[in-house]
């Protein structure tokens, strides 16, 4: 019987992934504590970790993940996760190319939700589910009311989206550009996002932050009930009228003494 190379090449790809996306679920929410001498004591060394190769389950309706650009975890210890449906070619989505080519496969929606079985329980979102969808997902976060916010670092991307846990729409910061039409890098606008990498709440305060980002250079704030801004500052905390809004060359002189980033991420 033939072998069918175009199939075994995606099948591996498809394994990669999902192998790749259960290591970086498990260090990011499964560490092995080891018990000493008794109840309630425990290793003060390191973390250890478990891979589960397993994990997740297979997905449903011949789905297909790309790259991942951000992962979450809710109050109920559920894993959302945000993936680009763009970064697959198209010998990984044959089932839906014109005319069919294989099978497999479908590409998933951008947002997924899962158990901590691995069960796909909740999934939305993607190029076209609204007008000005992120063209490169990147940065998930669900906060504790339950509400979903992404973002996205592409050419375009200089908004943050309010979903319900359903996938509605409910708020925006910012507007979605075409790429060859976006405005280029301005740290003094709080109105749109530059790239924004990353998102973080301050439950208490109700508030927002946004590294912001891979085009711009800054810290940004906003208030999550009513969206408007609040604060902002770029490297070593100075204020938003201070950052130079050009791309500084990283050299060895630059990276040490620079006050403005050229790029901001958070961890």
């Amino acid at each position: 019987m033939a072998i069918n190379y175009e199939e075994l090449r995606r099948s591996m790809r498809s394994h990669a992934r999902a192998v790749a996306l259960g290591t970086l679920v498990l260090l990011a929410a499964t560490p092995i504590a080891h018990a000493q001498g008794g109840a309630g004591k425990y290793d003060t060394g390191p973390l250890h970790y478990l891979v589960d190769p397993d994990w997740p389950k297979p997905l449903p309706n011949n789905w297909i993940m790309g790259q991942v650009g951000g992962l979450a975890i809710d109050k109920y210890d559920n894993i959302w996760v945000y993936q680009r449906p763009g970064s697959l070619d198209t010998s990984e989505t044959g089932a839906v190319q014109q005319p069919q080519r294989s099978q497999c496969c479908v590409p998933a929606p951008s947002v997924i939700e899962f158990n901590q079985a691995g069960d796909v329980i909740n999934a939305w979102g993607g190029p076209g589910y609204i007008p000005g969808w992120p063209s490169s997902e990147h940065g998930i976060l669900v906060d504790n009311q339950g509400y979903v916010w992404i973002a996205g670092n592409g050419a375009g991307d200089r908004v943050a989206y309010k979903f319900t846990q359903d996938g509605k729409l409910v708020g925006q910061i910012g507007q979605e550009y075409p790429s060859g039409s976006a405005p280029p890098q301005n740290n003094q606008d709080t109105s749109i996002l530059g790239q924004p990498a990353q998102l973080a709440m301050d439950e208490r305060a109700n508030e927002l932050y946004i590294a912001d980002g891979y085009l711009n250079k800054r810290i940004v704030v906003y208030d999550r009930n009513s969206l408007q801004f609040k604060r902002g500052w770029g490297a070593y905390g100075i204020s938003l009228s201070q950052i130079d809004n050009t791309r500084p060359r990283l050299t060895t002189r630059t990276r040490r003494s620079t006050r403005n980033l050229g790029t901001l991420f958070t961890a």
